[in-house]
């Protein structure tokens, strides 16, 4: 049986965990998070990327929960912000360097075949990736 957070009005596991509770932040190493979104069309492999000042880019953003395990802040994260429902299935690597902190890349599944990129963001075949200014 599941408790309602009395603030959040969200499901309170038996440890009294919500799914907005935070594991683990480490606030001394900047981390960024970057998405990996293929497209439900299986007859040929298409990724999402979001056009940036310098070229394009994978979805990428500055998680507050930095546990590596913990992911259901990245399908969130990507609901709130592109209206996309994701399921986060791994992380496929991390990164460390003392300039940018940790970068990580995640697998994501597409679970809406019928979403449209917001503008600004775009599908790319894996031929047209190789002809584009990544950043």
């Amino acid at each position: 049986m599941t408790e309602r957070h009395p603030g959040a009005g969200l499901p309170m596991n038996e440890n009294g965990y919500t799914m907005s509770t935070v594991f683990f932040h480490n606030p001394d190493v900047p981390f960024r998070y970057y998405l990996i979104i293929p497209h439900t069309d299986l007859s040929e492999y298409r990724l999402l990327l979001m056009k940036t000042s310098d070229g394009w880019a994978l979805p990428n953003y500055v998680p507050h929960e930095h546990h590596f395990g913990v992911v259901n802040h990245i399908n969130q994260h990507v609901w709130e912000e592109y209206g996309l429902s994701v399921a986060t299935l791994r992380c496929l690597q991390a990164e460390f360097s003392p300039e940018e902190g940790e970068r990580r890349f995640y697998a994501l599944d597409n679970l809406h075949p019928s979403w449209r990129p917001p503008e600004g963001m775009q599908w790319f075949t894996e031929q047209e990736v190789t002809l584009l200014k990544l950043s």
